[in-house]
């Protein structure tokens, strides 16, 4: 969903501007796309992740997804390892640990 001004202010844009303010703002919300993923759990499995996440002080979504991408990362380094997979450990992504 695009994201948009909250307020707005006075004053007029030419039609070169708004066709740029246009392009700009298309740019900033295309970089911050998201996937969403759906899983379907048992009620108590799920229980037990909240819990993990109330006692690290995060959301329980932010923390599936830390936890999910760092074991990812330990089983792609494992796997790079023993010559199964590429060593992805010296790998930089953008995002997870920040989200949300």
């Amino acid at each position: 969903m695009p994201r948009q001004l909250k307020t707005i202010r006075e004053g007029t844009v030419r039609d070169v501007e708004a066709e740029e303010l246009s392009r700009v703002e298309k740019a900033a919300d295309a970089r911050f796309e998201e996937e969403r993923v759906s899983i379907r759990w048992v009620r108590t499995a799920l229980e037990v992740v909240r819990e993990a996440a109330r006692l690290h002080g995060v959301p329980y979504q932010t923390y599936v997804k830390q936890v999910a991408f760092r074991q990812a990362l330990t089983d792609l380094k494992d796997a790079g390892a023993a010559g199964i997979a590429p060593d992805w450990s010296t790998r930089r992504s953008g995002a997870v640990g920040s989200q949300s």
